[in-house]
């Protein structure tokens, strides 16, 4: 029997079925003859960038690199296609049938981790994904040429969640790392975390505390983990949010040679409170860029117009992947672009 013929019979015999069986045999027909998957829709950022046109994106990095503009372009691309499926036939709001191809190239998914990442995993002790234990935030994209610069200077990790940055952080050698951290479950981890690894509080102190433009007291819901945004709703739960500028100058902290942050979308606040230690110290900057516009066109906006003699680069981790972006920002006078 051809298959224009089974066609024709199949139609026949739906239209004598109710609509909800149809639909469902559809869905099956589809499923079991083509290659269909079920794309998630819950990355919790993608609405921030449904209306964030390409044009804005070139504006706003004028002076990047045409790398870094692909890079934004292409992670809102990704963005945007999140936010039109959610309309798609097959869609119950939190899940809808895609084509795997078109989920692969155009929809924002979790990369598939390096087969790699257990012996990191097992090296430092913490079962974090790839973008932390091996790329750490993007830094490892910079090691060779940074290396030498951040030997004996002052570390901070501004969203250090429980420490799973600290013992890759190590291996540059810093003075001390300063970690933030605003949930007290999270310090509380953070604590055992280092007692359990031998990482003593003169190598890495957790500050209870979150970074911003302006000193204040937030209220939130102290749900622990990683990924928890401080300024979303009320809660039992307070923290103290301070500058850099202030927090330097009240412990009199000298050479800052890094900032990593990755804050669930107070990055550019964050860079706000840090710009004079940021000018004075000229650190490394690895500063997360995905969670929300102001921090993927923003912190490059200010710190490029504020800082003389600054190399940035956005980079997606891993690369080519589109997910989590970081902004590597590196003092002139020792970047090399053969070297990265």
């Amino acid at each position: 029997m051809s298959r224009s013929l089974l066609r024709k019979i199949y139609w026949r015999v739906l239209a004598f079925l109710p609509k909800k069986a149809v639909l469902k045999l559809n869905l099956a027909l589809r499923c079991l003859l083509e290659e269909w998957d079920f794309a998630v829709n819950i990355y919790p950022f993608s609405s921030d960038f449904a209306d964030l046109e390409n044009e804005e994106i070139r504006q706003r990095l004028n002076g990047a690199n045409d790398q870094s503009i692909a890079i934004a372009e292409e992670y809102v691309k990704r963005c945007r296609n999140l936010e039109k499926i959610k309309g798609f036939p097959f869609s119950d709001g939190s899940c809808t049938l895609v084509r795997l191809k078109t989920l692969k190239n155009d929809i924002m998914c979790y990369p598939e981790q390096p087969e790699c990442l257990p012996v990191w995993q097992k090296k430092y002790g913490f079962k974090t994904g790839a973008e932390v234990l091996i790329y750490q935030h993007g830094l490892s994209f910079l090691r060779e040429l940074v290396s030498p610069y951040l030997k004996g200077k002052v570390f901070i990790d501004a969203g250090a969640c429980i420490g799973e940055l600290i013992p890759a952080l190590l291996e540059y050698y810093p003075e001390k790392i300063y970690a933030f951290e605003p949930s007290e479950k999270n310090v509380r981890r953070f604590q055992k975390e280092m007692k359990k690894k031998g990482i003593s509080s003169e190598n890495a102190v957790v500050i209870p505390a979150a970074l911003g433009e302006e000193a204040d007291w937030i209220n939130f819901n102290d749900l622990g983990g990683c990924g928890q945004n401080i300024f979303i709703g009320d809660g039992a739960s307070q923290c103290e949010v301070t500058t850099l500028d202030n927090f330097a100058a009240a412990h009199n902290l000298n050479r800052i040679g890094l900032i990593k942050s990755d804050v669930e979308g107070m990055g550019l606040a964050l860079c706000k409170g840090a710009v004079n230690i940021i000018k004075r110290d000229r650190p490394v900057l690895v500063l997360a860029a995905y969670h929300n516009r102001e921090e993927l066109l923003g912190q490059y906006e200010f710190l490029s117009r504020k800082l003389e003699n600054y190399h940035f680069e956005l980079r997606d981790l891993p690369s080519g992947s589109c997910f989590e972006l970081s902004w590597l920002g590196v003092p002139g006078e020792i970047w090399n672009k053969n070297d990265v």
